[in-house]
């Protein structure tokens, strides 16, 4: 913080990746959870609406928030930065706590390895996805409980760490169990120095006893992990291929063991780094010495080394440490363990005296050699890594400036090694986070009072604000607006979460809305039809610094259909023609006249004549290309600005064009995108603001979990058509009589009308969150009974 004048040694933040995009919004978002619990089950904060169980658990459940409930909003950012120094401090302080009692480190190294654990590759790459932060702090507690568990039958420490990381995060304990499934296994071999087969048989009960109370942890957490997994099967983390286990077979090739040395790894690379295995080169210089030196459990040892980097290493193990998905970004999530178990095998190297001078300095000269080769075959083994050959050379210098002290006396040198060990774990951190976005408090306060400022009052209607067109870097911020509802408490229209629903990408995609990929949504290609379909009922306008506020009148979040909705054809265009076929009987958007046209494989150029007045609109084809390869588009040679980076298929607003008027479009990308598949269409304006009024159509009324509204059937057989995504968790009435929500294949939800007035009333009911709050009562009685048995058979004994 004092290099970078971090607050609060300066008056910069850093603000890098998902802390920015996704963390900061959610952790607002938490503090408003807390002023309104309804909002725990459901919000429309978050994208068009959706449960809020599951992002709770992916991303806000940590404990440890609860600490920036005491601070105001404008001190949010600089206590999330304090949280995540806070997090690195608890983590060195349980691994000192581990290798203190459970390894009887009683020296000066205890806080050096320490802190060389809280300061790992893991944490220097992942600090700002400040919930993965958590399981360092938890992981040393579980394995002492653990240790303790197979010695001495205490269970407290193992039972009360594993819930409280359960609770912080589901994914990194789901790493944490399997890693703890094995670790059972090797320390009752290690401690009893049985085969696997004798521990299988003799220690059953003991394993099974374990067993039995992890699972019981679990199930005190049903009410929030039932609503989590069938909300994260529903989305694109609910999609899983066999064959994707198998190929690639491996997740990094020869060059991934540059993971091991010094600055392999910066923030620009962070979604497609080398496994960052990084603690220190010293520290892992006499690690691997202890590991290798002969001694009664080195093959035990070495056995479950290497299945630990195989968990990393090896495609089908590491799919399963991450829930059976591969890694959208930020690879190789469970490095953390292999450092955790080093150190604990340098310590042992310490307590037994393992650690020769000279062994050390022929592993230290073995890793200079290692790296050296890694550096002159670089460009054969991974030509895509050039970055990491500063990285290599430092690794080499460094092993032999290691090796050089090794030659004089370690002890008389050993305050020497502590400083220089830190000193070398520090410059990793300022070499990972060089290139880390920041923003000043300036900035900060500026955008948020603007921002702020320009949003109108919510009311206690379903209306939605739609915020694409805010571009936060003009404000010197790098954030995608994505989860700007979130934020500052409105209904937004776009959301970026990997707990995002399958109803929110089918209505993106069926819409022309553009979608990057299955965890963002943007309201980027809207027409006037969808804003009156979702209930968009303002729009944020930029200039410069200046935010303003455009009112679209679209009040009502209701609609009479005349027929049901069938989407025959994947195209936007055909989608939103038939949607107001089924609400007025005519369609909206008009074909235009190719004239001329002219397709490479990166670019598309093509004149057109408009047949009717209105909205020009393109519709890109769905073939998705690089993100520095996005979409450009022109209008007669000028370039039309675009406020993301488009870089799939959606609807681009070309501006208005009159009937019978020519205009030249060009398309172009540095990929081939199957350019020829682009669409033109006009949307008239007028047909539809005429057309829309004859629609039956009522605001929608929002009382916490309870929506209420009102509509007037026309006939038999009509269909009401709500702004409101569909979830099984809705139940309905109309007119008093329980009625069975349908979902349309736009993914909002439809409900059958009778002749007359209806008067409907929506209620969230989440059944599994009640389900599991059942499931949880019932484990801590069982929990209960188990704590009075064991206190009666202390007491006895």
């Amino acid at each position: 913080m004092f290099v970078y004048h971090i607050y609060p040694l300066g008056k910069d933040f850093f603000f890098p990746g998902d802390l920015a995009s996704q963390y900061m919004p959610f952790i607002q978002e938490f503090k408003q959870l807390i002023q309104d619990p309804t909002q725990w089950l459901y919000s429309f904060h978050n994208g068009l609406g959706s449960g809020m169980l599951s992002l709770i658990s992916y991303y806000i459940a940590s404990p440890l928030n609860f600490l920036l409930l005491f601070l105001k909003e404008n001190q949010l950012l600089g206590g999330v930065l304090f949280l995540i120094a806070l997090k690195l401090i608890l983590a060195s302080l349980t691994m000192s706590y581990y290798l203190i009692t459970q390894k009887k480190m009683q020296s000066f190294s205890t806080p050096l390895l320490s802190i060389c654990y809280s300061f790992c590759g893991f944490s220097a790459l992942y600090f700002y996805n400040t919930l993965w932060m958590d399981v360092l702090i938890w992981l040393p507690l579980i394995i002492a409980g653990l240790e303790r568990y197979i010695t001495e039958n205490k269970k407290g420490l193992y039972q009360w760490s594993l819930f409280f990381l359960l609770l912080s995060n589901y994914y990194m304990a789901w790493m944490v169990c399997l890693f703890i499934f094995f670790y059972f296994f090797y320390y009752r071999m290690k401690t009893t120095h049985q085969s696997l087969k004798e521990v299988i048989i003799k220690d059953y009960r003991l394993f099974f006893s374990f067993l039995f109370h992890s699972v019981l942890l679990v199930l005190l957490l049903s009410w929030l992990y039932l609503p989590t997994i069938v909300s994260m099967l529903s989305t694109g983390k609910g999609n899983f291929e066999f064959q994707s286990l198998i190929e690639p077979l491996t997740q990094t090739k020869w060059y991934g063991w540059a993971g091991f040395g010094f600055g392999m790894s910066n923030y620009e690379m962070r979604l497609s780094h080398i496994p960052s295995f990084y603690f220190g080169l010293l520290p892992l210089a006499l690690s691997l010495t202890s590991l290798f030196t002969r001694h009664q459990t080195r093959k035990l040892d070495i056995g479950f080394f290497f299945l630990l980097l195989a968990c990393v290493v090896l495609t089908p193990l590491a799919m399963v440490f991450q829930l059976f998905q591969e890694t959208a970004g930020f690879p190789f999530r469970s490095t953390y363990l292999i450092v955790f178990f080093l150190i604990g095998i340098l310590c042992e190297g310490i307590q037994d005296q393992r650690l020769e001078k000279r062994k050390v300095q022929f592993t230290l000269l073995a890793m200079a050699v290692f790296f050296s080769g890694l550096y002159l075959f670089r460009d054969h083994l991974d030509a895509t890594q050039p970055y990491l050959a500063q990285g290599l050379i430092s690794s080499v210098i460094l092993c032999g400036i290691w090796f050089l002290l090794c030659s004089l006396s370690l002890r008389s040198l050993f305050f020497v090694f502590i400083f220089g060990s830190l000193i070398e774990v520090w410059g990793q951190s300022v070499m990972t986070l060089q290139d880390i976005p920041m923003v000043t408090q300036k900035d900060m306060q500026t955008f948020c009072r603007t921002y702020q400022k320009a949003l109108p009052k919510e009311n206690d209607y379903l209306t939605r604000i739609d915020n694409t067109w805010v571009d936060e870097k003009k404000f010197g911020l790098e954030l995608t607006g994505y989860n700007n509802g979130m934020w500052f408490n409105y209904r937004g229209t776009s959301a970026y979460t990997s707990t995002l629903s399958t109803e929110n990408l089918q209505l993106a995609k069926s819409l022309g809305l553009y979608s990057w990929n299955e965890r963002r949504i943007s309201y980027f290609g809207s027409t006037p039809l969808t804003d009156t379909l979702l209930a968009v009922n303002h729009r944020l306008v930029q200039k410069g610094q200046a935010i303003t506020t455009q009112r679209l009148k679209n009040d009502n979040g209701a609609f009479v259909l005349t027929k049901d909705i069938s989407l025959n054809k994947k195209d936007a265009i055909t989608n939103q023609n038939q949607i107001a076929t089924a609400l007025f009987q005519a369609s909206v958007f008009d074909a235009v006249t190719i004239q001329k046209q002219k397709i490479t494989d990166s670019s598309n150029q093509t004149e057109i004549q408009a047949q009717k007045d209105g909205l020009l609109y393109i519709e890109l084809p769905p073939i998705a290309v690089s993100e520095s390869r996005q979409y450009h588009v022109f209008r007669n040679g000028k370039e039309i600005p675009l406020p993301l980076e488009i870089c799939n298929t959606t609807l681009i607003p070309c501006g208005n064009i009159r009937q019978g008027e020519k205009i030249q479009i060009r398309i172009d990308s540095k990929e081939n995108t199957h350019l020829k598949e682009v669409k033109f269409a006009t949307f008239n304006v007028n047909r539809w603001k005429q057309k829309i009024d004859s629609v039956p159509k009522q605001k929608v009324k929002i009382n916490h979990l309870t929506l209420t509204t009102s509509l007037q059937g026309r006939k038999k057989g009509e269909i009401a058509l709500l702004s409101v995504l569909y979830d099984k968790d809705w139940q309905a009435t109309i007119n008093g009589k329980k009625v069975i929500p349908k979902e349309s294949e736009l993914g909002l939800m439809e409900l059958p009308l009778e002749k007359g007035k209806n008067e409907i009333t929506l209620h969230y009911v989440p059944k599994l969150f009640y389900f599991g709050v059942i499931l949880s009562s019932f484990a801590v009685v069982i929990e209960g009974i188990c704590l009075y048995y064991n206190k009666k058979n202390k007491h006895r004994d």
